[in-house]
């Protein structure tokens, strides 16, 4: 696949609304808590694992797994440490 290319995102009402979302777009949605998240999470998932699209999870969060280990989906595991939490944390009180 090329960049910009269309893929779908699970949710065919979506992709229609959308124009389908492309590659390297940045899709942003501010949710309350994670039920609400993963109404678009799995579908989107699902839809990249049949397409057989290179999927990747970085988990580094300490609330519970959004994704299980399944064929078709790498996930990474990214300990977090408290020099890049510090780090964080100062420059977003900089700004």
């Amino acid at each position: 696949m090329a960049a910009f290319d269309r893929v779908l995102s699970g949710i065919p009402q979506m992709d229609e609304h959308f124009d389908n979302i492309r590659l390297g777009d940045n899709v942003v949605w501010r949710v309350d808590n994670l039920d609400e998240f993963k109404l678009f999470m799995e579908p989107y998932v699902k839809q990249a694992i049949e397409d057989k699209r290179n999927l990747i999870y970085f988990r580094f969060a300490s609330h519970e797994p959004l994704l299980e280990p399944q064929d078709g989906l790498k996930i990474i595991e990214v300990e977090l440490n408290h020099i890049i939490i510090k780090k964080t944390k100062e420059r977003l009180a900089y700004r």
